[in-house]
């Protein structure tokens, strides 16, 4: 998105410390400065930015157990008109598929051959 100047800086959170290291690494490799990364913890910390166009949560909120505050960060954080695009899980047991599911998806790719 950067290299196509759809975005001026794009900004990624992990609680994980080593991720980000290799995150920031990879970037650098990439000469790509428009990348930051930043270590935070979500369940506490909030988004700590305001007036963005766009936040991004990936197989992630997952992790939080205070959604509301989390939910509250991100309207915060967000412009007026901003989007707020979630892409999480949701089924029985976060990761786990049931029998019924596994078929039911496989009958459909089947038919998309």
């Amino acid at each position: 998105m950067t290299r196509l100047g759809i975005a001026r800086e794009i900004i990624g959170y992990d609680l994980a410390e080593p991720a980000i290291h290799k995150a920031r690494a990879a970037a650098a490799a990439a000469k790509l400065d428009h990348l930051v990364y930043e270590v935070r913890d979500l369940e506490h910390d909030g988004l700590g930015k305001t007036n963005v166009d766009l936040v991004f949560a990936h197989s992630a909120v997952h992790h939080i157990s205070r959604l509301e505050a989390l939910f509250d960060a991100v309207h915060a954080a967000l412009r007026p008109g901003g989007i707020f695009h979630l892409n999480e899980y949701v089924g029985p047991d976060r990761f786990q598929w049931t029998d019924r599911q596994i078929i039911e998806i496989n009958n459909f790719l089947v038919l998309l051959c």
